[in-house]
């Protein structure tokens, strides 16, 4: 960074002690232990919380409402840490209402400062199980945001700083949530790098050269850096600084004691980081794989698509199977004849009507019977021939029969 740019650190230093002795200075609030919490308005901009249990109550909360401004916004940062596993500390924009974080003693190294949606905030320091005797207190340092917050640069409208003022590191992904806690995102948008990331590390204080994430990654289609809100990145030329392969070598920090300034890191990398935002907070947060978020959905589109064409053809083909196999049914039944069970059989009566038997009434009485062969010879009668089958039973009996070999028994 050139010298006629750079923020004098000695100054940054003596503001920032004057915003922590600002804080201490300022009014200390209280939570109570009843049923709803106690709302408190305050008419200060910046002011102390603190949050305590003992063995006999689980729970305390408070309810701060400003009277002082309606636009701004409440940030929150820890003063104090919690001893207790079993301790959680909610942030809540109202009671009741949307949360904003829940915090626990081993979460509380990664995520320091919070900022509400609205000028109320709603803190509560409760116990994870009813039965533990826990005693544990937090104490909470609150600044009333109507532009930017404490430590934070202002630049062509957008406010650049760091979540937490120590030396916190986290990874990439870490990273992003702890902006979002503030309602803001890793670092974006910037195109004066002096006024914008390295101000921003004056003010915090951090003048070693230290490498910061900034909302930027690589992405092979079309191959480039962007940022992580899919605009093109401010700068061509980032080198990379990790030997692992392109998909997790992606993620970019800016430093000075580069001239490249931009590098492509490991995202598991735990660095310090910068955040940005509008001015009363970002309305929409961005992740690492929302530069692949258009390559996703279409994706899906073309899976979703692809998936109803198979069912529909496979469908289709079931379909047109089932309706050969019954033709062939038909066929084969049309060409059998009638198919019926043996109950149907039974009870519809199907079987052939008997026959009578033949008869061999000659001359009218019953007990007259037909001529002997010598008698016959003998008159000069003639003799009668044998009869024959369709005679004897009648042509129809041969056409039932035939019917009958049609009839398939089957149970």
């Amino acid at each position: 960074m050139s010298p006629n740019s750079a923020i004098k650190a000695v100054p940054a230093l003596l503001a920032a002690a004057s915003i922590l002795a600002a804080v201490a200075s300022g009014q200390t609030f209280n939570c109570t232990t009843n049923s709803t919490p106690t709302v408190v308005a305050v008419n200060s901009s910046r002011f102390s919380v603190r949050l305590s249990i003992d063995s006999t109550d689980s729970l305390c909360h408070i309810l701060l409402v400003s009277s002082a401004s309606s636009s701004g916004y409440f940030y929150v940062s820890l003063a104090s840490t919690m001893e207790s596993r079993y301790s959680r500390l909610r942030i809540q924009s109202d009671y009741p209402g949307s949360r904003v974080a829940t915090i626990s003693s081993s979460s509380q190294s990664r995520y320091q400062s919070f900022a509400t949606k609205s000028n109320r905030l709603y803190a509560s320091l409760s116990r994870l199980f009813s039965s533990r005797s826990t005693v544990d207190s937090v104490l909470l340092n609150v600044h009333l945001v109507t532009a930017c917050p404490d430590g934070w640069v202002l630049h062509s409208g957008r406010c650049y700083g760091p979540a937490s003022l120590n030396s916190t590191v986290a990874s990439f992904s870490t990273a992003i949530i702890a902006c979002r806690y503030v309602q803001a995102n890793l670092a974006m948008g910037f195109a004066d790098v002096t006024r914008t990331l390295g101000a921003a590390l004056q003010l915090a204080g951090w003048t070693d050269g230290r490498p910061v994430w900034v909302g930027a990654a690589w992405k092979s289609k079309p191959e480039a850096v962007y940022f992580l809100n899919n605009t093109i990145f401010i700068s061509s030329s980032v080198k990379k600084s990790c030997t692992s392969d392109s998909s997790k070598c992606r993620c970019v920090h800016y430093t000075e004691l580069s001239t490249a300034f931009f590098h492509r890191q490991s995202c598991s990398t735990k660095q310090s980081y910068l955040c940005s935002c509008a001015v009363g907070g970002d309305s929409k947060f961005y992740s690492l794989f929302s530069e692949d978020e258009d390559k996703t959905s279409r994706a899906w589109i073309v899976g979703v698509v692809f998936a109803v064409i198979f069912v529909f053809v496979m469908s289709v083909a079931v379909g047109t199977k089932i309706k050969q196999k019954l033709t062939i049914r038909r066929s084969i039944s049309a060409a059998n004849g009638p198919r019926f069970s043996t109950t149907d059989v039974i009870s519809n009566n199907l079987y052939p009507e008997p026959l009578a038997p033949p008869s061999y009434n000659y001359g009218g009485n019953c007990d007259e019977q037909p001529p002997s062969y010598n008698e016959a010879v003998s008159t000069g009668a003639a003799v009668p021939s044998a009869p024959t089958p369709e005679e004897i039973y009648g042509a129809g009996h041969f056409q039932q029969a035939a019917n009958w070999k049609g009839v398939q028994k089957f149970d």
